[in-house]
């Protein structure tokens, strides 16, 4: 109170803060603006202090792992880092905590159970004016989408490698069986291709004996010990553990041929093995059999590869089985003929050597078979007709342009076309 001519009067001051009021609705909108940003980020702010407890989280947090921010303020970041990776990532706080910055993927806990990736970056050490270090602070990205496309494309790009293997055993089993001669060149070259693209150190291939006998024969093997070759060289295929894989059809697989079978695993050395059938026209004629003597996993495309081997194998052998049994059955009825013939036959190399003759040509001119069997046909020519002529008689004969005379046991001459 003052009295200003003569009468009491209250003083009033007043100041222009327009311009402050602005100042602070202003701040007040950048800081809401500011919160906005921060609290609708992708990405998680964080800050951490020197102990590695938490003092400042975005609440966006809540979102990805299911805890609120009060719930992890205070605790130390390692209780929701993935067990795995807290090792390495305690030693990565601490090089930040230097100066370094060490952006890094690993796994964060969700409430509840599971994790997410996340990946770590703009790390640095949180400074105070006096240049003391009193925590570190920087962002962390959710990248479990990421992670999850990249363990896809691995599984897509390791499926495509074994469809490439299979294609490849598949493709050798076809090639080989075209140009093996016989059986024993076709089991041994598909043998070893298999072994080869697979990487595994040892096989051998069964084919099933006649039916009355039940059992099966190994008729080729790469890298099998004598000692175990004597074990199973013949088996039983209607008794345990061979009669599932040769009555029902089902692969014998084990990652541990200890427990499988203490005495093969001792006497082979093998610590994993794979037996799957051969199979042909439905019916089991064989099986295929590969062994490691480290590898202990055996995948499920490894097993897709060699059921798919072994079918291929299977009808591979069928047919061979086939052709060969009808070469037999041809050459016996060749046989039959050519010696029913009442004509003499001669079968002579290009140089005019016998290989063989038919029985008329032994019960007309009087020879045993090994009499004439290695001999010069001109020894046949009447005594008259041998020497340089005989030569370009037999070359004649060879060409099939005339016959010529011969000489029976008894010495008389008999003449031949």
């Amino acid at each position: 109170m003052i009295t200003y001519d003569g009468r009491p009067c209250i003083l009033s001051v007043h100041q222009d803060i327009t311009e402050k009021k602005k100042a602070e609705a202003d701040l007040r909108k950048s800081r809401e603006k500011y919160r906005s940003l921060v609290e609708n980020l992708n990405e998680i702010l964080f800050v951490i202090d020197t102990k590695g407890r938490i003092t400042y989280l975005t609440p966006n947090i809540s979102s990805i792992i299911g805890y609120a921010v009060p719930e992890l303020i205070g605790k130390y970041y390692t209780a929701f880092v993935h067990p795995d990776d807290r090792a390495e990532r305690s030693k990565e706080f601490h090089s930040v905590l230097l100066g370094n910055e060490c952006p890094k993927d690993y796994r964060i806990l969700k409430k509840g159970g599971g994790f997410i990736w996340v990946q770590t970056w703009g790390g640095r050490p949180v400074v105070r004016d006096g240049g003391e270090v009193i925590g570190v602070q920087g962002i962390l990205t959710d990248i479990t989408r990421l992670k999850t496309m990249e363990e896809d494309l691995r599984e897509a790009n390791a499926r495509l490698s074994w469809n490439s293997k299979r294609l490849s055993v598949l493709n050798e089993i076809i090639t080989t069986a075209n140009e093996a001669r016989d059986l024993n060149s076709l089991f041994r070259n598909v043998l070893d291709s298999i072994l080869s693209l697979l990487d595994y150190d040892a096989g051998g291939i069964y084919i099933v004996d006649p039916p009355d006998t039940r059992t099966a024969s190994i008729v080729y093997s790469v890298h099998i010990p004598d000692e175990m070759l004597e074990e199973v060289a013949e088996v039983p295929t209607d008794e345990p553990p061979y009669r599932s894989l040769f009555i029902d059809g089902s692969p014998i697989i084990s990652g541990n041929v200890t427990e499988l079978s203490p005495g093969i695993a001792r006497i082979s050395g093998f610590s994993s093995l794979i037996s799957v059938p051969l199979v042909a026209k439905g019916r089991i004629v064989g099986a295929l059999n590969v062994a490691n003597n480290k590898r202990h996993d055996i995948s499920s495309d490894e097993k897709e590869i060699l059921l798919s081997a072994g079918a291929e194998l299977g009808s591979t052998f069928e047919r061979f089985a086939v052709e060969e049994e009808g070469g037999k059955r041809n050459a016996k009825n060749l046989d039959v003929l050519f010696n029913s013939l009442g004509e003499m036959v001669f079968i002579l190399d290009r140089q005019g050597t016998i290989i063989r003759v038919n029985e008329t040509v032994i019960r007309r001119l009087g020879y045993r078979e090994d009499e004439l069997a290695g001999k010069d046909i001109t020894l046949l020519h009447h005594e008259e007709g041998r020497g340089g002529k005989a030569r370009r008689n037999v070359a004649e004969i060879i060409a099939g342009t005339r016959g010529f005379l011969l000489c029976s046991g008894n010495g008389k001459g008999r003449e031949s076309h």
